[in-house]
């Protein structure tokens, strides 16, 4: 486990892991994400190229770093008019040539945006767990194309059994399955569930 994701939208998080990450930074995989923003109280999103190079040079502050491995637009359910309408992905393509991000991604919401991000992107982050398989299409195409895929909301928010980490890591196109927690134990559950350190199935 070396992955981290983390969003400007989570609360304090960014200035968190930056206070515990210091002086460890080439330990781990830095995701963040860009487009949204959380004041306490309520989310806002803001696609323009202004606030997408605002939040990213705000989260290599937060984060204490020179570089983000990942960043990704975080969508607001409006995936295709992002996409088509901001030039959000090109200013990420700005910032991987000026090296602040080693790679640009979309965290999308519905199969379309995925579809339309998968040849614009180097990852994408999809829903997926084995009670939710809309996007299980999306995420084996974006692996025959070369695109990570990173998976969010593999227990579907609860409401998967918990196998549904091994099926998760297990499908094709899968490159990472991010899980949230509180406790180190469940963590450790987790991980054995998700099946790492076994032969996957195929």
């Amino acid at each position: 486990m070396n992955l981290l994701d983390t969003a400007p939208a989570y609360g304090d998080s960014e200035e968190r892991l930056g206070r515990l990450l210091d002086g460890t930074r080439d330990r781990w995989v830095l995701c963040t994400k860009a487009g949204e923003s959380f004041d306490g109280r309520r989310s806002r999103h803001d696609f323009t190229s202004r606030a997408l190079r605002g939040s990213v040079e705000a989260s290599l502050r937060r984060l204490r770093t020179d570089y983000l491995d990942v960043v990704l637009i975080h969508s607001d359910g409006r995936d295709v008019d992002i996409l088509r309408q901001s030039d959000a992905l090109e200013t990420l393509d700005a910032l991987k040539r000026a090296g602040k991000i080693r790679a640009s991604g979309f965290s999308h919401k519905t199969e379309a945006g995925g579809r339309l991000a998968l040849s614009r992107c180097d990852v994408l982050m999809s829903a997926l767990s084995f009670t939710d398989r809309r996007q299980i299409d999306v995420v084996r195409d974006a692996g025959e194309h070369g695109v990570g895929v990173l998976v969010k909301k593999a227990l579907d928010s609860g409401r998967a059994p918990p196998e549904s980490l091994g099926y998760v890591a297990g499908r094709p196109g899968v490159s990472s399955v991010v899980v949230g927690t509180v406790d180190p134990a469940h963590l450790e559950v987790d991980i054995a569930a998700a099946g790492f350190g076994q032969e996957r199935p195929a």
